[in-house]
């Protein structure tokens, strides 16, 4: 892990104590980027608060942008609030009120008026999740797909990305075109 930025100040009378940055920037060891205006890092909790105009880029063209974010490192997890918009480098897109980027376990999960946004159409829901492993979205709680077969709603449903096998549950209604 690595943190800069442009300017550093920290208390002399504790040396190990916070350190604010001005345009801070975070790299990981795997290569992704955390960048925004101000931020304070703390090497004691291993933390590293974002504010104002968050853009974080993973090596593989993943990019997610918001107003705030923190970042902890045991587990490697970046949570970023306030107005966040995902864009993966295959096209889609997602937008929600905050976003849990965890490191670990490849998974990221959306809250807050949750859309995803893909190819063939789109999905909302008030949660959403996911797996990058298993290429697996799920949505929680009134969730809508629209797909040019047509529009579903139900309280849950789990997308596979790869087969495109949609399951939706409970208070299902679907209406195909």
């Amino acid at each position: 892990l690595k943190v800069t930025g442009v300017k550093a100040k920290r208390s002399v009378a504790d040396p190990t104590g916070p350190v604010r940055l001005e345009k801070p920037r975070m790299e990981t060891a795997d290569g992704s980027v955390a960048v925004a205006e101000a931020g304070v890092w703390s090497p004691t909790n291993q933390t590293l608060s974002l504010k104002g105009n968050v853009v974080f880029t993973r090596k593989g063209g993943e990019r997610a942008t918001g107003q705030s974010a923190i970042w902890t490192a045991d587990p490697s997890i970046l949570t970023l609030e306030g107005g966040v918009q995902v864009n993966l480098p295959t096209g889609e897109t997602a937008t929600a009120q905050s976003l849990s980027w965890n490191e670990t376990t490849m998974v990221v999960s959306l809250a807050g008026a949750a859309r995803v946004a893909f190819k063939d159409g789109e999905a909302t829901s008030d949660q959403a999740s996911f797996d990058q492993k298993t290429r697996i979205l799920t949505g929680n709680g009134t969730a809508r797909i629209v797909t040019q077969l047509g529009t579903s709603s139900a309280d849950r449903y789990e997308y596979n990305t790869v087969s495109r096998r949609l399951r939706l549950s409970g208070k299902v209604v679907a209406k195909l075109n």
